[in-house]
């Protein structure tokens, strides 16, 4: 098997990338970010 040889990245360009994920993923990440907000959320509430 041949090695995979990276250089360095000329530029910090942001790309854009699509990846489809099943809906069980879907739906566990979007409740997993919900979860996050929320922390969040609570975390800013209770600086102030």
């Amino acid at each position: 098997m041949t090695k995979l040889k990276l250089s360095t990245i000329d530029d910090d360009k942001p790309v854009k990338i699509t990846h489809e994920v099943p809906a069980s993923v879907y739906r566990d990440l979007f409740s997993y970010a919900d979860y996050r907000n929320s922390q969040l959320s609570q975390s800013h509430l209770s600086e102030e």
